[in-house]
């Protein structure tokens, strides 16, 4: 098989998963969505960030078993945070977009389609925060106060 119809053949089995006939590198196209927990984090991380502007790590913001702190790292595939560096476990801020997403001022994509933990495209749909928690026990209102019971 030659490069050229090796390419095709991986780029066409990423939506499933597929295996790279030359290098036998697997890959797939992870379709990651905004979801309730992702936004409870970010709205921990805004509300911090308003009151001491600097970089937060995960740790500062939750105790070690919370999962939301390994979703609102994935926030950053959206510009709503940004990371101090690209280097392992770097701290991360809001970004100017993400502090218009917090106070309801901008829609983003719902969902972002990743390959190698890297943006590829975005969903056509939008959404805002408030619609993010539209069907979970968190209330937006309540957590824009600060309010994070």
């Amino acid at each position: 098989m030659d490069l050229e119809t090796a390419k095709k053949q991986f780029r066409e089995g990423l939506q499933r998963g597929t295996v790279c006939p030359c290098c036998e590198r697997k890959g797939k196209i992870r379709v990651l969505g905004i979801t309730a927990e992702m936004a409870y984090a970010f709205m921990i991380l805004v509300h911090k960030y308003i009151r001491e502007p600097r970089y937060y790590s995960t740790r500062d913001l939750f105790p070690k078993e919370h999962k939301a702190t390994t979703d609102a790292v994935s926030l950053v595939h959206w510009g709503l945070i940004e990371k101090k560096s690209d280097s392992g476990r770097s701290p991360y801020r809001p970004t100017d977009s993400g502090m218009r997403f917090y106070h309801n001022q901008e829609l983003v994509p719902t969902h972002v389609h990743l390959f190698d933990n890297k943006p590829l495209r975005f969903s056509d749909k939008k959404t805002n925060i408030v619609k993010v928690f539209e069907d979970s026990p968190h209330d937006y209102n309540q957590l824009l106060r600060g309010d994070f019971r």
